[in-house]
C-alpha cells in the first residue's frame, strides 16, 4: 500500500489530477477504504461492481461476484467521499472503448461485441456496429468537471 500512496503523491506533485477507479468484489466489499481515500485525496473516486464478461472472465469470476445490495452497502459506507458508483446495469452499454486492433467494443449482454476496424470502415460506421447508449453515459455522470 505504501507504493500506491507514493505513486498517488507523485502524480499530484506533477500537477496531474488524480482519479481512482476501484472494482468492488467479494474480496474487498467489506473493506473500509476511507483511510486511503482520505490520505491520497483524489479529485474523483469511482467504484464499480465487479462485472462478468462471458469468455473473458467467466471462468474465474463466480467467487468474486457480489449482489447489488452488497455493492450498495460499500458505497453507503464511503458516501462522505462523494464516491461515484456504477453497478452492473449502469456499466453495460455506457462506455465507448477501443481495443488494440482499432475496433470499438461494448459490453452487451455480459459479453463483448466488436465493431469492424475504425481504420478500415471509418469512425461513424464502426460506432454504429456496437450498442452504445449515450443517454446512459450522461445519466451516470459521464461528463464531469475536474
Amino acid at each position: 500500500m505504501k507504493d500506491t500512496i507514493e505513486k498517488c503523491e507523485m502524480i499530484k506533485n506533477e500537477g496531474i489530477k488524480l482519479k481512482i477507479n476501484s472494482v468492488i468484489t467479494k474480496l474487498n466489499c467489506k473493506e473500509d477504504m476511507s483511510w486511503l481515500i482520505e490520505k491520497v485525496k483524489p479529485c474523483r473516486w469511482k467504484v464499480f461492481q465487479v462485472l462478468e464478461i462471458k469468455e473473458r472472465n467467466s471462468y474465474s469470476i463466480q467467487e468474486l461476484l457480489i449482489s447489488k445490495d452488497e455493492f450498495g452497502v460499500f458505497v453507503k459506507k464511503h458516501e462522505n467521499f462523494k464516491v461515484v458508483s456504477e453497478n452492473n446495469n449502469e456499466m453495460i452499454e455506457s462506455y465507448v472503448m477501443i481495443d488494440p486492433n482499432g475496433r470499438f467494443y461494448q459490453n452487451t449482454g455480459h459479453t463483448y461485441i466488436f465493431s469492424a476496424s475504425i481504420i478500415n470502415v471509418g469512425l461513424n460506421r464502426s460506432l454504429k456496429e456496437i450498442n452504445y447508449n449515450h443517454a446512459k453515459f450522461i445519466d451516470k455522470g459521464g461528463f464531469y468537471k475536474w
